[in-house]
């Protein structure tokens, strides 16, 4: 449901780029049937460009990307507005202190909302296909029920009330008492040119795309846009056919008598026709003209290749609407593990492309669904799932550590190693953990992982910290690694390794407390060569900011932060 007001949304947005560049250019020159089909085009084109999706520069281009990756950005966070309204991601609101009723409540009024929004939506696509039906019948009818003849080889219904002249398909409805005017042939041969351009089907064909955009007063423009275009066409070709441009215009000074216009037909007394007479006397639109109208084409060139870039690279990212990032619930109100001391400790991360799972009381639940391990593997191997996917667990702190390693051994087998542990920092706000698991020994990408243990230390000549859950040593283990890393240092290579290992019956709330005070011990030696080396905080580094990312590696150089999940004994 969602997915079908994003794509309208998207289609508009695009049908307001490509008219402006047409009341911007074209509107003021002279190629008239250009402008015919440009409108046409530009209207059936905003409905296909949300749907491209090639990538046109496979090969990494910075001048390119950059502005792609940009948009791209953008419409991931209009996306991720729009599809979570009331579950902010990373914050703390929806997980302690909601009770389900509440979340409950939340996700029914989004329903509700967007139900309400479809609802009115077809509606108005009912409504308007009904109107542009109801006037084909009145045509219809009004052929069926006056005479008619042929008459200079169109077929002309002669209506026995007053009415405007206009043309429909291959008829012409005048009032009989036209016939015997003498600008009758005026009026006949002007619309039998409407008649031999095919106007009619143009009309037919965007009322009914209107329809579906009715929402967008840009649509109804482009409508009154391209009647005044098949005007100023067939104005055009009367004064070539060498009609006296004074008789011509003083017809249609004659003939405006009313403003009625159906969606479906030609009147030939449209209120504009001042603007008529206008563009009758403009002169020809020359080389300036044509430039214009290439500038135009490269402008709708470069707009549809940065749109159908962006979105290949929506792809890339697998933030399409059925993506499990995009369509997740949050998890049940869960109490997560909080750390007291957490200072600045801030991943800035982009959680577009990620999977939610939540443990809580011995019961699995991927992206708010309650799941076996069974299930739990089947959906992180669906499609647009891969290992640059991030899987996210939201634990209870009281929850026994076995079934978290169960998980945990799903994702190692099939390649999902990037890991977002979920908290709660000392000032109340999240706190995550971003943590890369090693590799199956039983997975493909495991087999020459090497196990991290007293053998390959002495192999290496690897130091490692074993730490365990269960020793809760917490802050301690902050000392522990800024003194082994701070040893190494000095000594100038990079030749440690913690080992953290927990046993099933460890509770998840120290196995995350521990493992935030290990992280805190890498942070206090980044945090150091930060203040000597830029003067500012490690957390101040701004990767997106010019030169940040530079700051950042020349701060970790050197220093890993070697955190190994030890394997079960």
């Amino acid at each position: 449901m969602s997915k079908v007001i994003l794509y309208l949304l998207e289609a508009s947005a695009s049908l307001i780029v490509l008219y402006s560049m047409y009341q911007l250019v074209l509107n003021k020159l002279t190629f008239f049937s250009f402008n015919r089909f440009f409108l046409i085009g530009i209207l059936v084109f905003s409905l296909v460009i949300p749907l491209l999706s090639i990538d046109l520069w496979p090969t990494a281009n910075p001048v390119v990307d950059q502005p792609v990756v940009q948009l791209r950005d953008m419409r991931l966070a209009y996306y991720q507005a729009f599809e979570d309204w009331d579950f902010v991601r990373g914050g703390t609101a929806e997980l302690i202190g909601s009770s389900p009723s509440e979340a409950s409540t939340s996700v029914n009024l989004k329903k509700i909302c967007l139900s309400t929004i479809l609802i009115i939506y077809l509606v108005g696509v009912i409504v308007l296909v009904s109107r542009t039906l109801w006037t084909f019948v009145w045509i219809r009818k009004l052929k069926n029920d006056h005479p008619y003849e042929v008459i200079g080889g169109v077929l002309v219904v002669k209506v026995r009330y007053p009415i405007p002249p206009f043309s429909f398909w291959k008829a012409v409805f005048v009032h009989e008492e036209s016939l015997q005017d003498e600008s009758f042939q005026q009026i006949l041969a002007h619309e039998k040119t409407h008649i031999n351009q095919h106007h009619s089907i143009d009309l037919i064909f965007v009322q009914l795309i209107a329809a579906f955009l009715w929402f967008n007063p840009v649509v109804w423009r482009l409508i009154k846009s391209l009647k005044a275009t098949h005007e100023y066409i067939v104005d055009k070709q009367m004064i070539n056919q060498g009609y006296s441009l004074v008789e011509y215009q003083t017809l249609l000074l004659r003939q405006l008598i009313s403003n009625n216009s159906y969606g479906l037909v030609h009147n030939f007394n449209l209120s504009f026709i001042k603007k008529r007479i206008t563009m009758m006397k403009l002169k020809e639109s020359g080389m300036a003209g044509k430039a214009k109208v290439v500038a135009v084409f490269a402008a709708v060139l470069v707009f549809s290749l940065v749109v159908v870039q962006c979105n290949s690279k929506l792809e890339e990212s697998e933030v399409l609407l059925e993506s499990p990032s995009l369509m997740a619930p949050p998890p049940p109100p869960i109490e997560l593990p909080q750390v007291a001391n957490s200072g600045q400790y801030r991943f800035d991360l982009d959680l577009s492309n990620s999977m939610t799972f939540a443990i809580d009381d011995d019961v699995i639940r991927v992206n708010g669904q309650v799941s076996s391990l069974e299930d739990a593997q089947r959906a992180i191997n669906e499609p647009g799932i891969n290992e640059r996917t991030i899987m996210v667990l939201y634990v209870n702190k009281n929850q026994k550590m076995g079934l978290v390693r169960d998980l945990q051994d799903v994702f190692r087998k099939n390649n999902r190693n990037k890991i977002i542990y979920k908290g709660i920092g000392g000032d109340g706000q999240a706190l995550d953990m971003a943590i890369m698991l090693p590799p199956h020994p039983d997975s493909p990408e495991g087999a020459d992982w090497p196990k991290i243990d007293d053998e390959f230390a002495k192999r290496t000549g690897t130091e490692i910290l074993k730490v365990k859950v269960s020793d809760n040593l917490g802050i301690d283990n902050t000392k522990l690694v800024t003194d082994m890393v701070s040893k190494h240092l000095e000594a100038g290579d990079a030749n440690y390794v913690v080992s953290y290992k927990s046993e099933d019956s460890d509770s998840y709330g120290d196995f995350f407390s521990n493992l935030f005070y290990i992280n805190q011990g890498f942070n206090q030696i980044y945090e150091e060569r930060a203040q000597k080396l830029y003067d500012k905080s490690f957390f101040e580094i701004d990767r997106k900011a010019q030169g940040g990312n530079e700051q950042y590696n020349a701060v970790r150089e050197g220093i890993p932060r070697a955190i190994s999940i030890a394997e079960r004994d």
